[in-house]
């Protein structure tokens, strides 16, 4: 009797200890494991989005405007989706996104959608970071900044040979409005880009945004840097200048307040204008 009781006991644990050890390696398998739940082993339409803070400094994020939307995915950055494809989600994984900032992608990701009549999965690919420009280390050929870009960029093309790249989408030049050789170092990133990334080439879009009115109108060298960026239409092919005049001037409330970033009413209309340039490019390449 003894011994049946015994042996019963026995069995009984190795039962209980056969369950929790299946239940921890579940558990531990599960936590090791990459999210998966939002990679599509498919093709993307990919859109770079680079260059410094108003790719993505809009102040005033809304939870109804800035909502993401399944099928627009993002090329994550930060831990613990670093390398891995997410939902497109404010703040999008640039450099050093903050909570309450937006950018121009999510809005013109959304009216593509609409555009494409939601065929592909849409893949944005940030690589935007604050204070940063071709004076001093930063967006030259070999700099962090670009090859850091060019290697998160290629990596979706090897991993989803089937992506297409559909545009790259550059803000940037507030820093450098007194370096002087920001007209040659602009067109050399843009030719260099189209060379670098797979699957790229002399006519794939690339669209550049003015920088904000107000804070351009400040001073005249401002004004001249504008217009270095402007003219880069007429200075390379499949080029697109996004005019923050144009149809009307972006402005904000106060446009005292943080002078140099759009606030996230702008980022939306910038966003707006970028996907209307972009449509532009493309009719004009057919």
């Amino acid at each position: 009797m003894r011994f049946k009781i015994v042996y019963s006991v026995f069995f009984l644990s190795l039962v209980v200890c056969f369950f929790l050890k299946c239940s921890t390696n579940a558990t531990s398998n599960n936590n090791n494991k990459p999210d998966t739940t939002l990679v599509k082993d498919s093709a993307y339409d990919v859109f770079v989005v680079a260059g410094q803070s108003n790719t993505y400094w809009g102040k005033g994020y809304d939870s109804i405007k800035d909502k993401e939307v399944e099928g627009i995915y993002q090329l994550g950055r930060l831990v613990p989706n670093d390398l891995k494809i997410i939902l497109a989600k404010e703040p999008l994984h640039h450099f050093n996104p903050r909570a309450d900032r937006v950018g121009f992608a999510l809005t013109f990701a959304k009216l593509y959608q609409t555009y494409i009549q939601k065929k592909n999965d849409i893949l944005i690919i940030p690589c935007g970071m604050d204070n940063t420009g071709f004076d001093g280390e930063g967006w030259h050929r070999k700099d962090f900044l670009y090859d850091n870009a060019i290697s998160r960029i290629n990596y979706v093309f090897k991993k989803y040979p089937k992506s297409s790249l559909k545009a790259i989408l550059w803000h940037q030049g507030e820093k450098d409005v007194n370096y002087k050789n920001y007209q040659q170092d602009l067109d050399t990133l843009i030719v260099q880009f189209r060379r670098d990334i797979i699957g790229a080439d002399k006519n794939t879009p690339f669209i550049l945004g003015g920088m904000v009115p107000y804070w351009v109108e400040l001073k005249p060298e401002r004004k001249h840097q504008q217009q270095i960026i402007k003219e880069t239409t007429k200075r390379l092919t499949a080029i697109g200048y996004v005019d923050p005049y144009l149809p009307q001037k972006i402005q904000k409330p106060n446009n005292n307040q943080d002078t140099v970033h759009y606030n996230a009413d702008g980022q939306r209309e910038m966003g707006k204008r970028y996907f209307e340039v972009y449509k532009d490019i493309v009719k004009n390449n057919k």
